[in-house]
């Protein structure tokens, strides 16, 4: 509506403003390193920690399959956009917008609502969501019924990463944490 330029000056004018955020943060001392460990070791330590814990293990596993059944339909948006839907630029970008819509309104509702312990079948649900609301895309050929439908794609996806990041950030002994979040694909 406003221009090609508009995105990204307003995407240069949030990253503006988190850097103020980010300055006006306290510092925290680094701990105390109790010797250097290579990085290979560091990364077998957390990988013998999920080894370890059965249900890490298998948040871990859902967070891979995930990954790589939910994430790859947004390289087919172009393909999308140009040959089945028949829409220009604007129509692409109309399509990501949707799927972002989607992932914000979920990502504030599971801020609001969260609590201690995220729910591990909440995220199945979801990720399994994702994956026939994907299904139920590749069907459609009306553009407004897709941009519907990326919307509800969006929040699915975005609550199936965010409860599995979650689930691995309660999960993880607090020692092995960062290890462990570095595994996380």
């Amino acid at each position: 509506l406003s221009g090609a330029a508009a995105p990204f000056f307003v995407a240069c004018g949030l990253s503006a403003l988190s850097m103020i955020f980010i300055w006006r943060m306290p510092s925290v001392p680094p701990k105390e390193a109790s010797g250097k460990v290579a990085l290979v070791e560091e990364l077998t330590q957390g990988v013998r920690a999920v080894q370890a814990s059965r249900p890490l293990t298998w948040v871990m596993i859902s967070g891979l399959v995930g990954t790589v059944m939910i994430v790859p339909h947004v390289a087919l948006f172009p393909i999308y956009q140009r040959d089945i839907l028949d829409v220009g630029p604007s129509g692409l970008g109309l399509m990501f917008a949707a799927s972002g819509v989607g992932a914000l309104i979920v990502a504030f509702l599971i801020a609001l609502t969260s609590s201690e312990r995220p729910s591990l079948r909440l995220s199945l649900f979801m990720g399994a969501m994702a994956g026939l609301t994907i299904t139920i895309f590749s069907q459609s050929d009306s553009f407004l019924l897709s941009l519907a439908i990326l919307v509800i794609l969006g929040a699915f996806s975005q609550g199936f990463f965010t409860l599995n990041m979650a689930l691995v950030q309660n999960l993880a002994p607090p020692a092995l944490m960062g290890r462990i979040v570095a595994l996380r694909i």
